[in-house]
């Protein structure tokens, strides 16, 4: 297996999801990223990230809110859910304390 990591500057654009922490990206952002990377042309990037951009407009508009990611809401108490076995390992390894339900 291959592990590729892309730093990157700022958060995901995909605001109406709950992404498992604020370094984690969607699917399509990631590509946009590493296409515009590997061409060495940002307006790749801006491209492919305006449906994402526009979709998530939309949604905020008509009644979506904006999503914590799910690392945040686990160490401010807020996540209500189980949670699993992955996101506890993730969890451990940055060092956050997972408050008890």
């Amino acid at each position: 297996m291959i592990l590729v990591t892309l730093k990157i500057d700022g958060f995901s654009e995909y605001v109406i999801r709950t992404q498992p922490s604020a370094s984690c990206l969607s699917s399509v952002e990631t590509a946009a990223i590493a296409l515009s990377v590997l061409e060495n042309d940002d307006s790749i990037k801006a491209k492919l990230l305006a449906p994402l951009r526009t979709l998530c407009d939309f949604q905020l508009n008509h009644g979506a809110v904006v999503h914590d990611n799910k690392v945040t809401l686990i160490s401010e108490g807020k996540f209500r859910r189980k949670v699993g076995r992955r996101t506890e390992k993730f969890l451990r390894k940055l060092g956050v304390e997972k408050p008890p339900l």
